[in-house]
């Protein structure tokens, strides 16, 4: 529910995400979820709908290691 709410996620694209990445449900969104929301859309400045497109496309971004693999 915060992932759909945070994105702005229909019920169609939640349905997209989960069923591209699954573990996303086992995540804890205020540990590892948000965090690599926010630092994706700082960095890459971007805003909430275009978040949400490469959220919704590649939902494999949400199991990457904020600390491993998007910071340098």
């Amino acid at each position: 529910a915060k992932l759909q709410q945070r994105l702005g996620l229909s019920e169609a694209e939640l349905k997209k995400v989960v069923l591209g990445m699954p573990a996303v449900l086992g995540y804890s969104y205020e540990k590892n979820v948000e965090p690599k929301l926010a630092f994706l859309q700082t960095e890459l400045e971007l805003s909430n709908d275009a978040l949400r497109d490469k959220a919704v496309r590649f939902p494999q971004l949400l199991s990457y290691s904020l600390e491993k693999r998007y910071r340098p």
